[in-house]
């Protein structure tokens, strides 16, 4: 709506700055600033319209349809629901505060002392309810929770010395400020009794009205020392003549003028008079605000204990709705309506968008993310091989684009992974499980079969490497897994994945220089994944976060929470192969993973036992377990065969 108003606004000052001439042009100027110094009353009433139609239809028609569909109402109080200071620009916008409540000063001075006033109220209402009356408001009966009580014993309460008083949370049903203090609103219970013929009723209404009438004489003397009287009064006596003269100017402005005197009076005057000044010929007289001025000054005690009663009622109830106020705007700070399109897609792919469309309107596919695994995929030599097909004349780009990225990319669509990353030294591919769509409900299982596969192609490259006398590319693939969304960022039209588990599959790709070289010296040994702690007296322990070592040639690492998530996925049927001349056993899981198109593959993996490493090398095994999803063809084949005589010529685990 403030958005609407500048459009209107600037559309009535383009034609004013155009050809407009003569008395057509000092007409629209006139509007124009009437339509400025109304601004305030404009957005309000368009908001309180706006409000009143929401409240019409949920409390009529919105109610049954709401009930019928999800057997309940609103669990939302009506009070917070439907707020007043919901609708205003300001929570203390004078003529909310008219229309609703009472009006109230800004001023520090004003506030301290209704701060005063609203501990006096809470201790005088706590003293005159029976004992464990602050549980709640309920009714009885039909009976209000006031009535059957006893009053006497409570109007004794009431003189005694106050005391530090809790707040409680009766005082925030406005009724039940009536029904303690207000007289008209006992004496139409006392009415509607009568006529009922409840006499016992009756009896403790009269009780309860005497008690009522020693609660309204302390406030009543509480307020004239505190200096609040001459305001209460003006706020109320002030409306009618305000709605009728003086709409255009600060309601606020007016009542200090009425409830204050001396030098500070006159300052207002002036104030007011120059506030008129402005209006040019549509300024009020003030002669109705000077007539009301002496009513105020002959005005009876009746009609100051009457509007007292009201202003109890009025300023609790402003109270309250002012603390739902900040509690509503607090929920609704963690909302925003979005309408930049790369904010929409944004906050869609991050799972942070709710979407409210209309029939017409199309509907986006976009499903709930509940999981992802991770394929990081290090890569060792390109930068050599690179150099030296340089020096032969050969284009590097070709080279690996053709033998390496191409099949890569190929791979990737066959098990439903999307790239993350790629460089010359490094790949990351994703597996998404979607929450809605089973096919995709094996995000560990493709993502170790693709790996699988990247080692095969990694391996065919090699071969042609060979061919060519070039060096060998070295690659460790890395899977984990998290059980929850990634995070999504954008570069311009590039997509960014923020996931811990990026970090975590780089880990298990990663290969240390060391264990390469003790590896050379392991020609019988079939495990390309080796995992090790560093012992406790080791320098290199706790360097960088780490307490690991890791070999990664040629393999794929699982981590744990990802091999817990495949055992949900695949049927994984373990099997023991005996190590020649030991007589301990390699583990192996094997199970069947298949691509988008339900073409199945093999998958095996070996569970190892984390061995420590110390100053002298390699020590005992631990209690910790790691997993290598095979890739070797020849322990593939043992293991196919479950422990042929060819298990005695290689070591297997």
């Amino acid at each position: 709506m403030t958005r609407e108003f500048d459009v209107q606004i600037g559309h009535l000052r383009g034609i004013l700055g155009s050809d407009v001439k003569g008395g057509r042009k000092m007409l629209l100027h006139e509007h124009i600033t009437a339509l400025a110094q109304r601004r305030r009353a404009i957005e309000l009433q368009a908001r309180i319209q706006l409000s009143d139609e929401v409240k019409r239809v949920e409390t009529g028609p919105g109610v049954k349809l709401r009930e019928s569909l999800l057997g309940t109402a609103w669990v939302i109080d009506e009070s917070v629901l439907f707020n007043p200071l919901l609708a205003a620009g300001d929570p203390q916008d004078p003529q909310v505060a008219m229309r609703h409540y009472v009006l109230l000063g800004k001023r520090t001075a004003d506030w301290d002392a209704l701060t005063r006033f609203e501990a006096y109220v809470e201790r005088l209402v706590s003293r005159a309810l029976p004992e464990g009356g602050h549980g709640g408001a309920e009714k009885q009966d039909g009976v209000s929770w006031l009535a059957g009580s006893d009053w006497a014993a409570r109007a004794e309460m009431l003189g005694q010395a106050a005391g530090e008083i809790e707040h409680n949370p009766l005082t925030d049903v406005p009724v039940n400020a009536d029904i303690l203090f207000n007289a008209s609103f006992l004496d139409a219970w006392l009415d509607e009794v009568r006529r009922e013929g409840d006499a016992k009723t009756e009896r403790q209404l009269r009780a309860q009205r005497r008690l009522q009438h020693l609660a309204l004489e302390r406030v009543y003397r509480f307020v004239r020392r505190e200096g609040l009287l001459l305001w209460i009064t003006a706020a109320y006596e002030l409306v009618p003549v305000y709605r009728e003269y003086y709409t255009t100017l600060n309601p606020l402005m007016l009542v200090q003028y009425l409830a204050t005197g001396g030098r500070q009076r006159r300052n207002t005057l002036q104030q007011i008079r120059k506030a008129m000044r402005t209006l040019g010929t549509n300024a009020p007289s003030l002669k109705p605000l000077q007539q009301l001025d002496g009513r105020l000054q002959r005005m009876n005690e009746a009609q100051e204990r009457h509007h007292i009663s009201n202003f109890i009622r009025d300023f609790l109830a402003y109270r309250r709705d002012l603390r739902n106020f900040y509690l509503t705007q607090g929920v609704l700070e963690q909302v925003r309506l979005l309408e930049e399109p790369d904010e929409i897609r944004l906050s869609r792919v991050n799972n942070c968008l709710h979407e409210f469309l209309s029939g017409e309107e199309d509907q986006p596919k976009h499903e709930r993310i509940r999981g992802h695994a991770v394929v990081k995929a290090d890569l060792r030599g390109s930068t050599t091989i690179t150099r030296q097909l340089l020096e032969q004349g050969l284009n590097p780009a070709t080279h690996f684009d053709h033998n390496f990225f191409a099949p890569i990319r190929d791979v990737l669509r066959t098990f439903g992974a999307e790239k993350v990353f790629v460089e010359g030294d490094a790949i990351i591919a994703t597996t998404l499980e979607y929450a809605d769509d089973v096919d995709t409900h094996l995000p560990v299982a493709r993502a170790c079969a693709l790996a699988q596969r990247m080692v095969g192609i990694a391996d065919a490259h090699n071969r042609i490497l060979e061919t060519v006398g070039l060096p060998q590319l070295q690659i460790g693939i890395g899977v984990a897994f998290s059980a929850d969304s990634p995070t999504y960022l954008f570069d311009g039209e590039q997509q960014i994945m923020i996931s811990s588990a990026i970090g975590r599959a780089d880990r298990l790709s990663s290969s240390s220089w060391r264990l390469r070289e003790l590896a050379e010296l392991r020609e019988a040994d079939a495990r390309r994944v080796r995992v090790y702690e560093l012992a406790s007296d080791h320098p290199l322990r706790g360097e960088k976060g780490e307490n690991h070592l890791r070999y990664n040639v040629l393999g794929v690492e699982l981590e744990a929470a990802g091999f817990e998530k495949l055992k949900s996925e695949i049927d994984l049927r373990r099997i023991e192969i005996s190590k020649p001349g030991s007589r301990t056993s390699a583990v192996f899981h094997v199970g069947k993973a298949p691509d988008i198109h339900g073409a199945i593959q093999n998958l095996v993996l070996r569970e190892s036992r984390v061995q420590l490493f110390g100053l002298d090398g390699e020590g005992d095994a631990t209690g910790e377990l790691y997993y290598e999803v095979v890739t070797d063809p020849r322990v593939l084949g043992i293991v196919e065969r479950q422990g042929s005589t060819q298990a005695s010529e290689l070591d297997v685990g």
